[in-house]
């Protein structure tokens, strides 16, 4: 009946939102407090190296609102005076801070890549944290604090780019090393999608309210969500797997609507086509598709099909799970119990200290470890 449908419901709402709590990087992790303590470390040893008036400031998941507990660690140092300096400085930088980390006990350069087009090194903090420090490579500081406003907004922002950032990566659909799309072109399909759903409206933030240095000007709009978690994953797998045409439409969080690439389109004069025909708007360097790192668009949209079919039947992926939650077949022998028709085939993650009460006050079947 409907009551054991929601019941069913309720339970897949709350297998999803405790799978994202424990993949989220939060405020009070202890992971969190590592980073601000290697961060501050940086900050006083890049001082007493080249001045009071350099900083050390950290971008990427860390800092963008949509950080995981299994994302490393991204710096950039550069001096407030002079943002912009060419490549030879950053080498030159990277070359004297490399000396001085060497002398230090907590930290631990792994590896020196000063001839990439980012050079970095790459370095251990306190044995345990990964860390990757640029110098004046100011660019990801307007991107980081656009996200971050963006996760401002409201708790559904975030739970949907958390999700989707980590479902992409564990389904291997997701780094551009791999010729994938990054963690920051998927958060901006779905903030895209959000900005395009009738039923959210993301308002649209404009890129002009961010400055070099990562701060924002603008006002915080008003947005409320009335969508949960599995309705709004839902339809974001249903955007990008059945109505979003790869082959034309621009996803652009600058524009927030719907739009078909052209090369007469004024919106999108700039916008570089790629082989692969994916058109992915970087907010902030127009021109720019994030989408030109793809070898094939196939795997994507393949994965995307399956991310809808996981979400609507409640199979949330094994690997999206942490220790703190379990996936018990025993609770698919309760639902062929409840006379749940196909429901049986489903296989739900639970809080083991939240089951909830069956209709009937039944509680769920013990599996393997678990007490009702």
């Amino acid at each position: 009946g409907s009551s054991t449908k929601d019941w069913l419901d309720a339970g897949r709402l709350e297998a999803l939102r405790e799978v994202v709590a424990s993949i989220s990087l939060t405020e009070t992790s202890a992971k969190t407090r590592a980073h601000k303590a290697c961060v501050e470390q940086l900050e006083r040893i890049a001082r007493q190296q080249f001045g009071p008036r350099f900083t050390v400031m950290p971008f990427g998941g860390t800092a963008n609102g949509f950080g995981t507990m299994d994302g490393d660690l991204d710096v950039v140092l550069f001096c407030i005076d002079s943002l912009e300096q060419p490549a030879w400085q950053s080498q030159r930088t990277l070359r004297e801070l490399e000396r001085r980390l060497r002398l230090t006990e907590n930290f631990y350069v792994k590896e020196a890549i000063l001839q990439a087009r980012v050079p970095i090194l790459k370095l251990r903090f306190q044995e345990e944290l990964e860390v990757d420090i640029s110098a004046h490579n100011i660019t990801p500081l307007k991107n980081t604090a656009l996200l971050r406003a963006y996760a401002s907004l409201h708790p559904i922002v975030v739970e949907v780019g958390v999700y989707v950032k980590q479902w992409a990566k564990k389904k291997g659909v997701s780094g551009a090393p791999q010729r994938c799309l990054s963690s920051y072109a998927w958060l901006i399909l779905v903030i895209f999608y959000m900005q395009t759903d009738e039923d959210i409206q993301l308002p649209v933030l404009q890129t002009e309210e961010f400055g070099v240095d990562g701060s924002w000007h603008g006002t915080k709009p008003p947005f409320t969500c009335t969508l949960d978690l599995s309705t709004a994953l839902q339809g974001f797998f249903a955007f990008y797997s059945q109505e979003f045409r790869w082959e034309s439409d621009v996803a652009s969080i600058r524009v927030g609507q719907r739009k078909k690439f052209n090369e007469d389109n004024v919106l999108f004069r700039n916008l570089r086509r790629c082989r692969t025909n994916i058109f992915i708007e970087d907010p902030f360097i127009m021109g720019r598709n994030l989408g030109d790192v793809v070898n094939s668009l196939a795997a994507t949209r393949q994965a995307l099909r399956e991310g809808l079919e996981e979400i609507k039947t409640g199979q949330i992926p094994p690997f999206m799970r942490s220790r703190q939650t379990y996936y018990s077949s025993d609770l698919a022998q309760y639902h062929r119990h409840l006379g749940g028709g196909g429901m049986h085939q489903t296989l739900l993650a639970w809080r083991t200290s939240q089951m909830p009460t069956a209709p009937g006050g039944a509680k769920g079947m013990p599996g393997p470890g678990l007490h009702p």
